[in-house]
């Protein structure tokens, strides 16, 4: 009971002083740089970044009369664009120039995919061949499918947004402040990085159904060939890089010498130390420690409250690092829950799509769930990563992949609906490589670490990045995002095996 009336003492102090702007909450110019943006602008950004990936799939199967692009070096250069077009860029457009006019651009790509929707579901009811309804839904999706590609898909989305905005905030006539990380309560763009990427490393590990804990077959010497101690060497090194070039950076982000690479290191480690048989036993007890630690024993006001933390230590140097850590891995925590929860989806069509709609439902609950820890425990602060974050944050994560999902299933349904277009081949996926998406999805942290140093030359050749008309701004964006998408891609170019272009299937003759 003790446990339970300490952070309660704080709730009625904070709901007078606070206040966050939640979906469709009104904003007021004082407010951009402090209070971010509305909550609904963070999840309009993540559906236009979403919508040219859908067109994509649809279309240019449909366009392409199921001709594939893996047969010759021309082929896969030219899909090369066709996908930095639809792929890269769009994430790029969706956290600037569409900025303006969001709710416009919403609308207008939401039409125009659903008008080449409508064209392609009428080839399909046009077909003599057609299966039944009942035929399409039951019928198997095995391994050789790619059923988790959805996957692959939302990886490299947010990697791709998270990329554009780390250099697209150093130019403020392209990029809108209101995206930048807040300072101390309230939404933003940008502060759906870090949590994305640990999220869907929860998700990753959900899908390889590690539930239950084994022991291991590994040599001990296997732990320093893992992305962790990799990533702890990123962490001392982009510290020691920005301390000997004097690189300008903001403390009230994770401190004054902890940054990214450290935070996804340390909730790696805490994740194998950590027996978790029962995620969501896990999730709950973490939830519970980080409400009492952060209101209980006033660490939320030391780090957030001016003048407050002096930093005269390597403790409170690095406040912000530290006390979000418990947040980060409840993060990673409900990536992992989400992960096992849809590697127990069945191998059929419907099944899949009962499971997209299962996870809009949990976006939602996790939705309410916000509204409630908003109401008790105040607005939600990524310094932090308080329990209002971490729900608003797994809301907008969960309805990504739920959208990720649906992008999935509508080729599953137009490949097991028999349309020739989307049945050239064994693979439903087969006419959309080679795919950039896959590559930027593999190949996330050194698409991620290109993006940090081409950040960092831009910043250190053009100085002022603050004066830089928006064309300008554009065109230097516009070719940053290219050569870093463009870098991994050619490494699987170099090792490509191109394929022989196979005949297509005659649709009066094809089996359901």
């Amino acid at each position: 009971m003790v446990l339970i009336k300490i952070p309660l003492m704080f709730v009625q102090q904070r709901r007078r002083n606070k206040t966050v702007h939640g979906i469709g909450a009104p904003m007021t110019n004082a407010d951009v740089q402090l209070q971010g943006c509305p909550q609904h602008e963070v999840i309009i950004v993540q559906v236009l970044a979403i919508l040219p990936l859908v067109l994509r799939n649809i279309g240019l199967p449909w366009l392409l009369h199921g001709r594939r692009c893996d047969t010759s070096r021309f082929a896969f250069w030219l899909k090369f664009l066709v996908d930095l077009v639809l792929l890269v860029l769009p994430a790029l457009l969706a956290v600037t120039t569409w900025t303006s006019y969001l709710y416009f651009a919403l609308i207008s790509q939401s039409a125009f995919v659903l008008f080449v929707l409508g064209l392609v579901f009428y080839d399909a009811c046009t077909n003599p061949n057609a299966p039944t309804l009942s035929q399409v839904l039951n019928k198997e999706i095995e391994d050789k499918h790619q059923p988790t590609r959805f996957f692959t898909y939302y990886r490299s989305l947010t990697m791709s947004l998270i990329c554009a905005a780390i250099l697209a905030v150093d130019f403020p006539l392209a990029f809108p402040s209101r995206f930048s990380k807040t300072r101390t309560y309230g939404h933003s763009m940008m502060d759906v990085g870090v949590a994305a990427i640990i999220f869907q490393a929860g998700v990753g590990s959900g899908l390889r159904n590690l539930v239950k804990r084994v022991p291991s077959t590994k040599p001990r010497s296997h732990w320093l060939l893992s992305p962790t101690p990799i990533l702890f060497a990123l962490g001392f090194g982009r510290t020691f890089v920005l301390l000997v070039l004097h690189y300008p950076h903001s403390v009230i982000e994770y401190g004054v010498h902890w940054n990214f690479f450290f935070t996804i290191a340390f909730v790696r480690v805490a994740n194998d130390i950590i027996p978790c048989q029962f995620p969501i036993l896990n999730a709950i007890l973490v939830a519970a420690f980080q409400v009492v630690v952060l209101l209980g024993f006033g660490l939320e006001d030391f780090v957030l409250k001016d003048g407050e933390n002096l930093r005269d230590n390597i403790f409170s140097a690095n406040a912000e690092g530290i006390s979000s850590l418990i947040g980060y891995l409840l993060i990673f925590y409900i990536g992992l829950i989400i992960g096992q929860f849809i590697s127990t989806t069945e191998n059929r069509v419907k099944s899949w799509a009962q499971r997209c709609g299962h996870l809009v439902l949990l976006a939602l609950m996790f939705y309410c769930f916000q509204v409630v820890a908003e109401g008790f425990f105040g607005p939600p602060s990524r310094r932090v990563a308080n329990l209002t974050y971490i729900l608003s944050q797994a809301f907008g994560l969960v309805f990504a992949v739920a959208c990720m999902v649906g992008v999935q299933l509508l080729t599953i349904l137009l490949w097991s609906a028999n349309i020739l277009e989307f049945f050239n081949g064994d693979n439903m996926f087969s006419n959309l490589d080679p795919c950039l998406a896959k590559t930027l999805g593999n190949s996330g942290l050194i698409y991620f670490l290109i993006s940090n140093i081409l950040t960092g030359a831009v910043n250190q050749v053009i100085g002022n990045t603050h004066g830089v008309s928006k064309e300008n701004s554009m065109l230097i964006l516009t070719a940053y995002m290219s050569v870093s998408a463009l870098i991994p891609h050619l490494f699987v170019y170099k090792n490509y095996k191109f394929e022989k272009p196979l005949p297509l299937v005659d649709k009066q003759s094809s089996v359901v």
